[in-house]
C-alpha cells in the first residue's frame, strides 16, 4: 500500500508510519476536527 506524502511524494505505507507514528496522525486529526473551518 502506499500513500502520499504532504509534498505530493508516492510513499510506502511502512515508510510512512515510521515518519508518522499513529499518535502523531491522532493528534493531527483531532487538531483539524477542533479547528474551526472557514469555507471559502
Amino acid at each position: 500500500m502506499y500513500v502520499y506524502d504532504a509534498a505530493g511524494q508516492k510513499r510506502p505505507w511502512d515508510s510512512f508510519v515510521s515518519d508518522y507514528p499513529l499518535e502523531r496522525l491522532r493528534a493531527m486529526i483531532d487538531r483539524r476536527q477542533i479547528r474551526p473551518t472557514t469555507a471559502t
